[in-house]
């Protein structure tokens, strides 16, 4: 099953959902759809040969739209490889026997002109629930994974910045506590090898090891006090 990202489930959302939009759009031309003398008509519209309507669809949810009559593509903004209208296409596989064959709606892969896209099929149905064409609307596979492939790249590259975060402040706050640390275990190396009682730190934070220094420091000095007042009874 292919992955998308949101953006893309968003798109596809809209492309799918659109139907309704593309249908409110031919119905605004006229409600009774037949075919007349060889043409599909809204009303008093013609839809052959006309692109407004897939034109405005793409203006308002983007991606490709389609009207068949039957299953010929009679208004569409799908473009061959020369730029022009594939007008005249015929539909085929699924979404054929999905919506000209059987009448209902299909939603799924199908390669277009070769190209695979995300698609949603709609039969059109004449006052007698006769299926006399198809509304297409899609989106290319394409462009979803392009967007999930840089959401990928982008959230690789968050995950990056939030490791080296998490462990320059992780060697900051170490580098805090041992500093303190070290200089308390060089103070106490000091004093008990060499004898020097002068040994004090000045590490004093509200904290523990702030504690400890100062334990230290107080022992430091009474313990000077002491072999003082020996040496001075000697």
């Amino acid at each position: 099953m292919v992955k998308v990202c949101v953006k893309c489930a968003d798109m596809l959302h809209k492309i799918f959902s659109s139907s309704f939009d593309f249908w409110e759009l031919l119905y605004a031309k006229g409600r009774d759809v037949k075919i007349v003398n060889g043409k599909l008509m809204a009303g008093a519209y013609t839809v052959n040969g006309d692109f407004s309507l897939p034109d405005r669809l793409k203006e308002i949810c983007g991606g490709s739209a389609t009207i068949f009559m039957d299953d010929e593509r009679v208004s569409t903004n799908v473009l061959k490889e020369d730029g022009t209208r594939a007008i005249g296409a015929r539909l085929q596989g699924p979404a054929y026997d999905a919506v000209v064959k059987d009448g209902k709606p299909y939603r799924g892969k199908t390669k277009i002109l070769g190209v695979p896209y995300f698609t949603a099929y709609d039969p059109i149905k004449d006052a007698s629930g006769k299926t006399i064409g198809v509304m297409y609307m899609g989106i290319k596979t394409s462009e979803c994974l392009a967007a999930y492939s840089r959401l990928q790249w982008i959230i690789l590259g968050l995950a990056s910045m939030l490791v080296v975060a998490a462990a320059l402040v992780n060697r900051f706050f170490i580098h805090r506590v041992f500093i303190p640390v070290n200089k308390l275990h060089y103070a106490l190396i000091t004093a008990e090898q060499e004898g020097d009682l002068r040994q004090r730190l000045d590490y004093t934070e509200k904290n523990e090891i702030g504690e400890m220094c100062v334990s230290f420091n107080s022992f430091m000095e009474n313990l000077n006090s002491i072999v003082g007042k020996v040496v001075e009874s000697a």
